[in-house]
């Protein structure tokens, strides 16, 4: 292994083994992130909706502020709502986030968090009020929460897919 072959993980020395740990965590949840990604744009190719995508190939394309662009919005795509928070208050880099959610007991829900300027563009309409613990008992309705600081729209993905698709094809508003 490289880590062997660089000195760092030696047998001798116990608590090297953790770097190796370590190591393999990063590794995949990097790639869980990845694999995510490629999930979500072919998801989105098939809906027809128009976008731009980072090439996670390349490690400019790995760097780039956004995931993607979708009517002119900076995007990314998140496997967990970590994002929210490791945020500085009041300050979200993207203007949308395509996450999932996920309660014990129920299967994972993609939604996407977006900024109440982002949720105009796709002429958004009504919210609830809600929490980050409310969401999914109040989907398919779009909720708006109140995070650090930051006011979010939360709508189901396949809702939000149908609205950008909408605007896209200029039957906005």
């Amino acid at each position: 292994s490289i880590l062997r072959d660089t000195g760092f993980l030696q047998r001798e020395i116990p608590l090297s083994v953790l770097l190796y740990g370590y190591c393999l965590y990063w590794w995949q949840s990097f790639s869980r992130g990845y694999a995510f990604e490629v999930y979500i744009m072919r998801d989105l190719k098939a809906a027809n909706i128009e976008f731009q995508m980072h090439d996670i190939r390349s490690q400019r394309g790995r760097l780039s502020p956004a995931d993607l662009f979708v009517l002119e919005l900076l995007g990314d795509i998140k496997t967990s709502i970590y994002f929210l928070q490791w945020q500085s208050r009041g300050e979200l880099p993207n203007d949308f986030y395509i996450t999932r959610l996920y309660e014990k007991g129920r299967e994972r829900t993609l939604v996407v968090f977006q900024k109440l300027h982002a949720w105009d563009v796709i002429d958004g309409g009504n919210t609830i009020p809600g929490r980050l613990e409310t969401i999914l008992d109040l989907l398919p309705t779009p909720i708006e929460i109140g995070q650090r600081g930051i006011m979010l729209v939360v709508v189901d993905y396949e809702t939000w897919k149908q609205m950008v698709r909408k605007k896209q094809s200029g039957q906005g508003a």
